[in-house]
């Protein structure tokens, strides 16, 4: 299918394919060959893949795909740091080009970065260097109009450009100790046993009181665990007080609803993600992807949702639950409110948990392997990095 750049309000560049083919064949091209790179060709992953090639397909994304995917690329060619933020993670092909840094199919992450309205982007965080090679990159190739204030990437999915201390932190101590921080291991013993002592460094909120205490009484020993801190810190306290007590064994699990213990068995019967509400709506009421899109985007613009309390209850009940056990689900999660608004105060998108904790967990891990060459550079930056 070829991109047709004059679809969108802003014309942004065309990707220059080197073979000839056309923008979606040579992104097939990319990931197909990435899926054998990464070790992840079985069928949840191919399946995954060939949706979000149609959908991109449909859309017209594939140039943005690759542009991205070429700066990236570049950037690090060149040395500097880039770290992917909020819905890029949410991506298989973001994550096949090496662009996001977690593979949502086994962090269970609906294709957001597709399905996405204009407010709900993402974003690559770089180190000042990094940065800078950045932008002069676009403007020479690609030219100014590719960018927003100079900080943005404009086109149908938009991505913001940041530079942050936290990178750059992170890139002098792993410089200085000859270290790649993107093969750093995830299950350290002494980087989960800083965050249990709540001696962890202060990144992303980890400083907060509410979250010291959580990530106290949770002892996160594996990666998931400390994602599972960041959520539940959003969670009202009834509901965080009750998964805690699961979690320890002190409370017996169960499930809101019947036929949706793979979708909540990883957090105990307690909906803790967006996504869970989207695989329980798609589940339960058969939403599909564009209605659970028009959903969000209903929330955004705080429209009535007496509507689609009816439509979730009524198709329930086509597909056997029972009426009261749907109100029920409705009323506790109240669902009446902005549960799916991507910057809600009680439930978070899981690409912004992975994205954030990543960061605090490799500052945490420095910390704890290189403490003085840690205590060295940290020095450097302010308190709020």
């Amino acid at each position: 299918m070829t991109e047709d750049p004059n679809k969108y309000e802003c014309q942004i560049p065309d990707y220059p394919v080197p073979d000839g083919s056309s923008q979606i064949e040579f992104l097939r091209q990319l990931c197909t060959e990435a899926l054998v790179i990464r070790n992840c060709n079985d069928a949840a992953h191919r399946e995954r893949l060939e949706r979000e090639l149609q959908r991109t397909a449909e859309r017209g994304y594939a140039n943005n795909f690759l542009l991205l995917w070429d700066l990236v690329k570049e950037v690090r060619r060149n040395g500097g740091l880039v770290a992917s933020c909020g819905a890029i993670e949410s991506s298989l092909i973001n994550y096949l080009l090496d662009i996001a840094t977690f593979d949502p199919v086994e962090f269970g992450v609906t294709e957001r970065f597709i399905d996405v309205y204009d407010d709900f982007g993402g974003g690559l965080t770089f180190d000042t260097g990094g940065y800078q090679y950045a932008i002069d990159y676009i403007v020479k190739k690609y030219g100014k109009d590719f960018l927003y204030n100079d900080t943005t990437i404009l086109g149908p999915t938009t991505v913001w450009l940041e530079t942050g201390n936290i990178m750059n932190l992170i890139k002098d101590v792993t410089e200085e100790c000859n270290l790649d921080y993107m093969t750093i291991s995830l299950d350290d013993k002494k980087t989960f046993a800083l965050f249990s002592e709540c001696k962890m460094e202060e990144f992303y909120g980890f400083g907060d009181k509410n979250k010291r205490a959580i990530l106290s009484d949770l002892q996160p020993v594996t990666f998931r665990e400390l994602i599972l801190s960041d959520n539940l810190f959003c969670l009202s306290e009834n509901k965080c007080k009750e998964f805690l007590s699961r979690y320890h064994e002190k409370t017996k699990v169960s499930f809101p609803l019947p036929g949706i213990s793979d979708i909540l068995k990883d957090t105990y019967g307690v909906v803790v993600y967006v996504e869970q509400l989207e695989q329980i709506f798609h589940r339960v009421a058969g939403f599909s992807s564009d209605e659970i899109e028009h959903l969000i985007n209903e929330c955004h613009s705080n429209k009535d949702f007496l509507g689609t309390k009816r439509m979730f209850i009524k198709r329930g009940m086509a597909n056997g639950y029972s009426e009261d056990k749907l109100e029920k689900f409705w009323d506790e999660e109240n669902l009446s409110g902005d549960f799916v608004y991507p910057h809600c105060d009680r439930y978070l998108w899981l690409p912004e948990s992975l994205s954030s904790t990543y960061l605090a967990y490799i500052s945490t891990y420095l910390k704890a392997h290189f403490p003085e060459t840690y205590q060295k550079h940290r020095k450097k930056y302010p308190d709020h990095l």
